[in-house]
């Protein structure tokens, strides 16, 4: 191998992917020699399985008991029923008639916006949409607003960049930004309200 951080050769000549990048693999058979280049892919950051399972965590939503799969790819992964309990609950944006989810694909920057905005329960208002100079590459401009909105996601440069991979920072940056959203919502059990009432006044 011609580049060993990406791949290696056993002396049984078995190829082993190390990781991203390329390497040109050499053999020697007799007196003549063959060589072929091989491409790694790289592993994208976060995933959409992966990020599926850290949002529902963080969401705090509990796995539904899954009596049959909808995705065909998601029985044997290992978040499988937790991706089939969002799609139960339309966190997930499909198309119809969608029978794989891929979760080993990379997750999205508009994907990552539109399940976060759903699996936190908000309402999308169709008339409001980002101001970004690639609006018309948006599929869900309105949550996508919502995400901005709220502080989940910013745009880049003037961008939304819908079909960039995320990155690990952009992730912990939404699940950040749930997290404070669901502090200020709960309700402090003991606190009490007072009325103090001005001099004069009567209390009905």
């Amino acid at each position: 191998s011609s580049n060993v951080k990406t791949a290696t050769v056993s002396k049984k000549g078995t190829v082993t992917a190390k990781k991203g990048g390329s390497a040109k693999i050499t053999a020697t058979v007799g007196k003549k020699t063959y060589s072929c280049k091989v491409t790694i892919k790289k592993k994208p950051a976060v995933t959409r399985g992966e990020w599926i399972a850290a949002l529902l965590k963080q969401t705090g939503i509990t796995t539904s008991k899954i009596s049959s799969y909808h995705f065909s790819d998601t029985k044997q992964y290992r978040a499988g029923k937790v991706i089939e309990t969002a799609y139960c609950r339309d966190i997930i944006p499909i198309k119809k008639g969608t029978k794989n989810f891929y979760p080993n694909r990379p997750a999205t920057r508009e994907f990552m916006a539109v399940t976060a905005v759903r699996a936190m329960g908000f309402k999308a208002d169709t008339s409001e949409k980002p101001k970004c100079s690639d609006k018309g590459k948006l599929k869900y401009a309105a949550e996508d607003q919502i995400a901005i909105n709220q502080k989940m996601i910013s745009l880049k440069k003037g961008k939304f960049l819908p079909s960039n991979a995320i990155t690990a920072s952009e992730k912990k940056k939404v699940l950040a930004a749930i997290k404070k959203i669901q502090k200020a919502e709960q309700v402090n059990p003991s606190h009490k309200d007072t009325v103090k009432y001005q001099t004069g006044v009567v209390e009905h």
